[in-house]
């Protein structure tokens, strides 16, 4: 059910922004981005929904953790579920 409900936040972030949010989880994208002149606009990354889904209790504290374990490693989130 929580799952569904991200998913549904997420598509309520993407209906008013009209593009996804911007992840702001790997290091290396700014110099990447920079390095082939890509300047990115976003209104918000997953960072600022994660904090609006805490102040308004959202979801259980598991799921939250959870998802902060995802934005904080993602590749070794990805890793210990293949």
């Amino acid at each position: 059910m929580e799952m569904r409900i991200l998913i549904c936040f997420s598509s309520f972030v993407l209906k008013i922004q009209k593009t996804p949010p911007y992840y702001d989880i790997f290091s290396e994208a700014p110099a990447i981005f920079e390095e082939n002149n890509i300047k990115l606009h976003f209104l918000c990354t997953w960072w600022d929904i994660l904090e609006e889904v805490k102040l308004q209790k959202t979801f259980t504290s598991s799921t939250i953790k959870e998802v902060e374990k995802f934005l904080n490693s993602p590749r070794e989130w990805q890793n210990e579920r293949l």
